[in-house]
């Protein structure tokens, strides 16, 4: 039901978490080595690297991400019950929450292994971005409820 603001915000914040893909995490550079961390891969951009971390290194941030995206299709395609919209919304937050600690773990942990001067990129922004739409989403639920009652209330 797209004639409410909170499927705008839903919308938004489904984009906002799968833009992330597409954009660096974080880049490290130091006097031999230039990294950048995608929420899916770590790249090296030097040729014929000593490269530190496998291909598994990577599949908590993709879960996360992944996790958010269905909760948050989920709550978007549940516009009529409400409550349940509430909690899966709650939920994406607390899973979004712990995919932006995850991140800046991830960060820290390829800064201290490889000592490199760290700079966070593009896509570090975006958890952020959708947190704030998933907030946004969740008043905007939330008055609807309270509407729909004070409405049940007076009938």
């Amino acid at each position: 039901m797209i004639q409410r603001i909170q499927s705008v915000y839903l919308f938004l914040a489904f984009l906002a978490s799968f833009v992330i893909f597409f954009f660096p995490l974080a880049s490290y550079l130091s006097d031999i080595e230039y990294i950048k961390l995608f929420i899916y891969t770590v790249q090296n951009e030097v040729p014929d690297p000593e490269f530190i971390y496998n291909k598994f290194f990577n599949i908590p941030l993709i879960l996360l991400d992944i996790a958010v995206m269905a909760l948050i299709a989920t709550a978007s395609f549940n516009y009529k019950k409400r409550l349940f919209q509430i909690k899966m919304v709650n939920f994406g937050i607390l899973l979004n929450i712990v995919l932006i600690v995850l991140m800046f773990f991830y960060t820290d942990r390829i800064s201290t292994s490889v000592s490199v001067t760290t700079s966070y990129e593009t896509g570090s922004v975006f958890p952020l971005v959708c947190l704030v739409f998933l907030v946004l989403a969740l008043r905007a639920i939330k008055r609807d409820e309270r509407l729909v009652r004070a409405a049940d209330r007076l009938r």
